[in-house]
């Protein structure tokens, strides 16, 4: 006889990883397939690879995977300019387009996503090229750590620097 599941079970909702630098695990194989799946635009592109040779002037070590994640969602799920960012669109991004955007395709969302999109902010920032409709650098970085979870990290909340 068969039986109906009126109420299937449902994945348990997380936040996206605010893992950063020393101590974070290499992607595994099975994040290769993120490569695949996002393709990037020109200007999305251009900001990767600014993005990644920021990090490696600066010693900060950043998930390439995530970071196209996070570009990937941003140009797939936002219309707006890829150097345009409010603080709504921080947490729309991390709050529901990643994850929207990784659930399509069926993968994992990248562990290092909100220090990809610190970096690519601060990239941004350091090149002064943010667009004129962005909100400050200083709101973002806060918004990012706001809705990441980034503060739970440290020991004294009301001491918190910039996670960068």
């Amino acid at each position: 006889m068969t039986q109906l599941v009126l109420d299937p079970p449902r994945p348990a909702l997380r936040l996206i990883a605010s893992n950063t630098g020393a101590g974070t695990e290499r992607p595994s194989r099975r994040h290769r397939r993120h490569r695949r799946e996002a393709v990037l635009s020109a200007p999305s592109r251009a900001l990767y690879r600014q993005a990644l040779e920021w990090s490696v002037h600066h010693g900060a070590q950043v998930d390439p995977d995530a970071l196209r994640v996070i570009l990937a969602a941003r140009q797939d799920r936002q219309a707006a300019p890829v150097n345009r960012f409010t603080t709504d669109d921080i947490w729309r991004l991390m709050m529901v387009d990643a994850v929207a955007w990784c659930r399509a395709r069926r993968l994992e969302i990248p562990t290092g996503c909100a220090h990809a999109l610190i970096v690519l902010i601060a990239t941004i920032h350091d090149v002064d090229g943010f667009h004129p409709d962005s909100d400050a650098f200083r709101d973002l970085e806060h918004a990012i750590e706001e809705c990441t979870g980034g503060w739970a990290d440290r020991h004294d909340p009301t001491t918190a620097e910039p996670l960068r």
